[in-house]
């Protein structure tokens, strides 16, 4: 992405990023969409994948941004608070029946270990700004990450 240091502090360090593709249908385009306040994603696939995904994602994405693909040449609106948001882990988004009377993180615990691929969901924040600039109907999401997936 080309001038991407003018809009990151200089202790802020970019190893990667996952890009995420979106596409609508019809002649509808995403200038004429309202901004999604919240546009969760779930990691499928193949386990040990996936929870590596979700291991890099949550610990180590630094900003997020939108717009339309090849063209992240104009200004960006970039965004550096929580660009990734948990999923599943407020009192209200839990699966099983939430028990009042002890901890929170108990019940959790007891998700996590019934499903725990229920928790491989998450939620780039602060995309609307950019994806109300995108005139056609594809759109890209990019995740900025400060370090790289392991290897072997």
């Amino acid at each position: 992405m080309p001038a991407l240091h003018r809009y990151l502090p200089p202790n802020i360090h970019v190893a990667g990023a996952l890009r995420i593709t979106l596409r609508t249908f019809g002649e509808l385009t995403f200038s004429e969409l309202a901004g999604p306040a919240r546009l969760p994603f779930y990691l499928c696939g193949e386990e040990r994948i996936a929870s590596h995904l979700f291991e890099l994602l949550h610990t180590s994405a630094v900003a997020t941004l939108a717009g339309e693909p090849g063209h992240f040449d104009g200004e960006l609106n970039v965004n550096l608070q929580h660009p990734v948001a948990h999923e599943g882990l407020e009192p209200g988004q839990g699966l099983l029946p939430l028990a009042w009377n002890v901890f929170h993180g108990h019940n959790l615990l007891h998700e996590f270990f019934a499903c725990p691929e229920r928790f491989y969901f998450f939620t780039p924040t602060g995309l609307s700004a950019g994806l109300q600039k995108v005139q056609g109907n594809v759109a890209e999401i990019v995740i900025l990450l400060n370090r790289l997936p392991r290897t072997g």
